[in-house]
């Protein structure tokens, strides 16, 4: 299968390094598909992914899935098959979560499954923005923060730009940061979605999954005891594009895969957002 040449810049500042005061879960990436369309977990927070959608070859397209009557999203994501890049994983404050993705083949069709974790109350929509403007070939990063007292249930990201494709999709406290990677010929940029809670929450990162040039790799962090995922995201580096952000079939933990587009080996990180439940 050939793959749609993504244009090479410079590279230039490395992601936000992630020292941060998180819990490092012991988990191992690996290769996984997309999870089949209806499964779901039913627990305090339900997971639920909707139905998959096609996405031409060079093409972008949208899925959307709708959390149960009398319930709203805490965080979401989706995931691509091989070749396909998430260049946006959003809400806007209704009961539903949809993921674009971006297809870098030039040859073979791709398809795209959204992902949302679901609860009735306890998470408030912090909004879509701040956005940033990328000059081309430039990488950078925004963030926006819950108010004081609440703490980051789960985050997303949109894009204005096709191939404006995400490094980094992670919390840090009360904050969430996305990073994203300008491959379009003008100024484009990332946006923050954030999912907001009053609730106390943990967050936790997988081990180091290394990738080669040209890998594709998960790696997946997991909630300690009985806490269960309310969000998630990842973190790589430099030209390694998210291509998938959502929580593991057994309703304990958050996978995130993603592509290295570059030259140079680079890492990935998973980060779980949990709660009691």
């Amino acid at each position: 299968m050939r793959r749609f040449t993504l244009p090479r810049f410079p590279a230039l500042a490395a992601s936000t390094v992630l020292a941060l005061a998180l819990t490092a879960t012991a988990a191992q990436g690996h290769d996984a598909p997309a999870p089949e369309p209806g499964r779901g977990v039913r627990a305090v927070h339900d997971q639920h992914f909707g139905p998959k959608v096609a996405v031409p070859p060079g093409a972008t397209a949208r899925a959307t899935v709708h959390c149960p009557h009398g319930e709203t999203p805490t965080g979401g994501g989706g995931a691509g098959s091989d070749g396909v890049l998430l260049v946006g994983s959003t809400t806007h404050g209704g009961d539903d979560w949809t993921v674009r993705g971006f297809n870098s083949s030039d040859d073979a069709p791709g398809t795209l499954t959204p992902f949302v974790v679901c609860a009735p109350e306890g998470t408030r929509f912090g909004g879509n923005g701040p956005q940033t403007t990328l000059a081309p070939g430039v990488n950078g990063s925004v963030s926006n923060s819950c108010p004081l007292g609440e703490a980051v249930a789960g985050g997303g990201w949109d894009t204005t730009g096709d191939r404006v494709f995400v490094t980094q999709g992670v919390a840090t406290g009360d904050t969430w940061t996305v990073r994203g990677a300008n491959r379009t010929g003008d100024g484009q940029g990332p946006s923050v979605t954030l999912m907001c809670s009053d609730r106390p929450h943990s967050q936790h990162l997988s081990r180091q999954v290394v990738l080669k040039p040209g890998q594709t790799a998960s790696a997946t962090a997991h909630c300690p005891g009985d806490e269960v995922p309310t969000g998630g995201g990842g973190t790589a580096r430099d030209d390694t594009f998210l291509s998938g952000s959502a929580g593991t079939a057994d309703g304990r933990g958050w996978e995130t895969r993603a592509t290295n587009t570059g030259t140079a080996v680079q890492t990935l990180f998973a980060q779980v957002i949990c709660a009691a439940p």
